[in-house]
């Protein structure tokens, strides 16, 4: 579809890249550092596609994404490095509190953050994004999106909205 969108000139030329985050990273780099993620992601790939393709290196020109997880780990990520990406998307993110993650997903909690709640709390996106405010600020885009149906994630996802309207952090809204 982003072929054929760029074809009809509804979109300016872009290069896609999908990672995948193992099975449950949430695109953190693993406490222990046996999975590093999201360092991978940063230090590597793309540097790699920066070099190896015509890409623009700016990060007015570089956008993260993801879905569910991979929601989870574009904040993480973006709100991280706001030095690096210029858009910020989100779709469905699973935007659990650390809390959540050692209650309710304890094998995630255990594997990814080693246990250490002051490790889950320092890599999570209501954490950085907090932190980094600031240097977001007017500097980022953001959209958020998830499905009326999605009863899993919408609560949280209109949660985090929330939270970073009282941040000063405007956004597109889909939630």
């Amino acid at each position: 579809r982003a072929r054929k969108a760029i074809s009809e000139e509804l979109c300016p030329e872009m290069i896609i890249v999908a990672p995948t985050g193992l099975a449950a990273s949430m695109y953190v780099d693993s406490r222990d550092g046996d999975r590093p993620i999201e360092s991978v992601i940063v230090k590597e790939l793309i540097p790699h596609i920066e070099s190896t393709y015509r890409a623009i290196s700016n990060r007015d020109k570089r956008g993260i994404d993801g879905f569910s997880m991979g929601g989870f780990g574009a904040a993480h990520i973006g709100f991280k490095h706001p030095d690096l990406f210029g858009t910020i998307s989100l779709m469905s993110a699973a935007m659990h509190r650390p809390g959540f993650l050692r209650e309710k997903r304890a094998d995630i909690f255990e594997e990814v953050f080693g246990g250490d709640l002051d490790y889950c709390t320092q890599e999570s996106p209501w954490e950085l994004v907090r932190k980094n405010a600031d240097a977001l600020r007017g500097r980022t885009m953001m959209r958020l999106y998830v499905g009326q149906w999605d009863h899993q994630l919408r609560g949280k996802n209109l949660e985090f909205s929330t939270f970073v309207e009282t941040l000063g952090l405007g956004h597109e809204n889909g939630v």
